[in-house]
């Protein structure tokens, strides 16, 4: 189960891995650019690709970035 879960981290979603959006996302949330962030998520292509970038952003940082943006 491990291995599935760690392969479904690891799918590229676009061009980038969700571990490195989600680092991406941080900076940007850091630097104020809070525009820039919500077209991240709207170019992800689906709803499940979002919601696993979200996820692992919570996981990585222990807070939910969307109530911020």
């Amino acid at each position: 189960m491990d291995a599935v879960r760690n392969k479904n981290n690891n799918q590229v979603i676009g061009q980038k891995k969700p571990c490195h959006l989600a680092e991406e996302i941080y900076a940007m949330l850091n630097q104020g650019s809070l525009y820039e962030i919500h077209q991240i998520l709207s170019r992800l292509k689906n709803e499940k690709d979002r919601k696993c970038v979200i996820q692992l952003f919570i996981e990585k940082f222990n807070f939910n970035f969307l109530k911020y943006i």
